[in-house]
């Protein structure tokens, strides 16, 4: 049996500064340097990523298209630069993310620092409820929307611009 939907009274939803917020994650101590050496990794783990770089360099000889599609825990795991340098290089050509990405993302860009404690905040009904963080990211994609840009396309260009220009 499906409970009954009652609507959510947007006037009772408390947003916080996300200065407030304690964050897990900052910016200066989680980058991973990708010219150190990569760590060790067991057998299989090993010939995964093996069989992946083989795969990457196969179809970027043929030409093809790579995307790399990620979660939320490869921006807070520091693997920016990582990344950064397989596009430059031109191992990569695309990235997708889900919406968690992009919030990490997008406060490491606004504060330098990102990630709350689910176990902390959920109780108290305070996770997923600070301000810039929604109201920046949907102001990012109305702009991006009158230009007819995408998601990622209108993040993007918030965060390279700082801000955005809305008529």
């Amino acid at each position: 049996m499906t409970p009954p939907r009652v609507p959510v009274d947007l006037r009772k939803v408390k947003v916080y500064p996300l200065a407030q917020r304690k964050s897990l994650s900052h910016l200066g101590s989680m980058i991973r340097n990708p010219e150190l050496p990569a760590p060790d990794l067991s057998g299989a783990l090993a010939k995964t990523v093996r069989e992946c770089a083989e795969k990457i360099r196969a179809a970027r000889s043929r030409g093809s298209g790579v995307i790399l599609m990620y979660g939320a825990h490869l921006v807070k795991n520091g693997a920016q630069a990582i990344v950064n340098q397989l596009i430059q290089n031109g191992w990569l050509t695309h990235l997708a993310t889900n919406g968690a990405g992009t919030i990490h993302d997008w406060e490491l860009s606004f504060l330098g620092r990102t990630e709350e404690s689910v176990r902390n905040n959920v109780p108290t009904g305070t996770f997923g409820t600070w301000d810039e963080t929604g109201r920046f990211i949907h102001l990012a994609l109305m702009g991006g929307a009158l230009r007819g840009e995408g998601y990622g396309r209108s993040l993007g260009r918030f965060v390279e611009e700082d801000g955005v220009t809305l008529p």
